[in-house]
């Protein structure tokens, strides 16, 4: 259903989703020429529900279509596909593929953070990380790419080489030298809710508290919100969680950020509740990932 319409006397109320007031005033001048002043007003709404995510050297409107953020893994430990692409050759072919997939982005990961991770040494995470986000750019000139870290001086070196976007899985607000960094840049910032360092009672709740204070943090520092978008960190359980509900709270839930008006991160892809959930192994996950990113 596209739109609620309801008449009392002489006064039509309508209540439409986005597409469906996007498409009347697409054809307004044509139905009603004579009510243009009515067209300005039904515009000034579509340009309040906006939903841009500026990066660097791009701005991604996605009030109406989604975006693909493909992750370039160079560990040997991530959870999927981890020791696939050690090598200049098959990282360049495997972005190849991704952005000939239709992927908006391009994120390049150093350091894994699945649950029970080693940590590696900035040193390590750049020279993992610096060398290919170098050779993708000159590869790829027109692609956008992004960093997973939570490092400042991988953060950066990576805005240095060339990167759009940091993620930050500790939601930069955990060292003032990022929140710095941010401010001094353009970088459009991923910023993550960290389940494992919370022991939520009421998490929607609780997270979405979380999203506010850190908004205004980061906006407070003299980062402009339409730089930053959410992650609400599905596969970052408390380890007090037990079978992914934290994960299911976070799916089921996502509408209850709306009223944030930033892009969300929706990370689902063969993630481990796939398996307890379906008991499905990491490389039968991708029908499911489709269904649950849909949904």
């Amino acid at each position: 259903m596209d739109a609620v319409v309801s008449v009392d006397g002489d006064t039509v109320w309508g209540l439409l989703t986005l597409p469906a007031l996007r498409l009347l005033v697409q054809h307004w001048s044509a139905w009603f020429s004579a009510e243009a002043a009515v067209e300005q007003s039904l515009k000034s709404v579509l340009v309040a529900h906006a939903l841009d995510w500026q990066v660097t050297g791009k701005r991604f409107k996605l009030r109406d279509t989604s975006m693909i953020y493909g992750i370039m893994n160079i560990t040997p430990d991530s959870f999927y596909d981890g020791g696939r692409y050690t090598t200049m050759d098959t990282v360049l072919a495997h972005v190849s593929q991704m952005l000939e997939a239709g992927a908006d982005v391009i994120e390049v990961n150093g350091q894994t953070t699945r649950p029970g991770y080693t940590e590696v040494t900035p040193k390590v995470e750049l020279e993992r990380t610096v060398p290919y986000i170098k050779a993708i750019k000159s590869r790829f000139p027109e692609a956008v790419l992004a960093i997973d870290t939570y490092k400042v001086p991988v953060m950066s070196a990576a805005i240095d080489a060339g990167v759009a976007i940091i993620n930050d899985i500790n939601s930069f607000t955990d060292d003032s030298a990022k929140v710095k960094l941010m401010a001094q840049s353009d970088v459009g910032l991923l910023t993550m809710l960290n389940g494992r360092d919370f022991d939520f009672q009421v998490m929607t709740d609780e997270a979405h508290q979380f999203f506010e204070d850190n908004l205004n943090a980061l906006t407070a520092a003299g980062i402009d919100r339409d730089r930053i978008a959410i992650d609400q960190g599905l596969g970052y359980a408390n380890a007090k969680v037990q079978h992914d509900d934290q994960d299911y709270a976070i799916m089921n839930n996502t509408n209850q950020f709306n009223d944030l008006n930033r892009p969300m991160m929706v990370a689902v892809s063969r993630k481990g509740y796939l398996h307890n959930l379906l008991g499905l192994k990491k490389d039968d996950r991708l029908p499911m990932t489709l269904v649950s990113e849909v949904a």
